[in-house]
């Protein structure tokens, strides 16, 4: 509880924002610990990174498009349901996905996929143990699949769940659309370094499906 206790408030501490992608580094490499460089790098993002909702919005139609084609009697298509998202897309001529938008380095909008890869490459140059969480709820248009982070910010504590998506998404005010994530009254900070059972509470709908792009059985 303490240790959670003092993530909350250290990612509350204000950054200032960096020059450019080798200035986010430098700045926290400067820091002592992992966890404080993982909790400006959240407090970083929260600031000043914003949700791609057009991006969500074209994801979630082609979803339920190739969702109809893979599962629905009018399924035709040889292959459709072992090609990925991406590839399924290309195949039906969906509208493609525009990605996320940077400068200098510095990712500055996106989705959660965008987010995680940001996340997983800063740490990656920090030396920082992290994971890719891969996972999957219903809702009644289709499934929602999703992905975060989870980073190891202590050598003798477990991994913790890191979700920027929500956090930064509930920052929007969004506290009410259940289709982004089954949340409860929460706050950004309560999806940032949750572990695995507060994280089962936060979206006891959404189970992982995969870790690091491997299957999870």
């Amino acid at each position: 509880m303490a240790l959670r206790q003092g993530l909350v408030c250290d990612i509350i501490a204000m950054m200032r924002k960096p020059n450019d992608y080798q200035d986010l580094i430098t700045k926290l490499r400067r820091l002592a610990t992992p966890k404080k460089q993982v909790n400006d790098l959240m407090s970083y993002l929260l600031q000043h990174v914003e949700y791609d909702y057009e991006e969500f919005d074209k994801i979630k139609a082609n979803s339920e498009i190739i969702a109809k084609f893979r599962n629905g009697p009018r399924d035709r298509i040889r292959g459709l349901a072992q090609m990925s998202f991406e590839e399924g897309v290309k195949f039906l001529g969906l509208a493609p996905m525009q990605g996320g938008i940077y400068k200098d380095g510095l990712l500055t909008k996106g989705v959660c996929k965008e987010f995680v890869a940001f996340i997983m490459q800063v740490c990656a140059e920090l030396g920082i143990q992290n994971d890719h969480i891969r996972g999957a709820a219903a809702y009644k248009e289709g499934r929602l699949v999703h992905v975060w982070n989870k980073i190891k910010v202590h050598p003798k504590f477990q991994m913790l769940n890191y979700d920027i998506t929500n956090a930064i998404t509930l920052r929007d005010g969004l506290r009410n659309n259940t289709e982004w994530a089954l949340r409860q009254k929460t706050s950004p900070h309560d999806w940032l370094g949750a572990t695995d059972t507060r994280l089962a509470k936060l979206a006891p709908d959404m189970k992982v499906i995969s870790i690091n792009d491997v299957l999870v059985k």
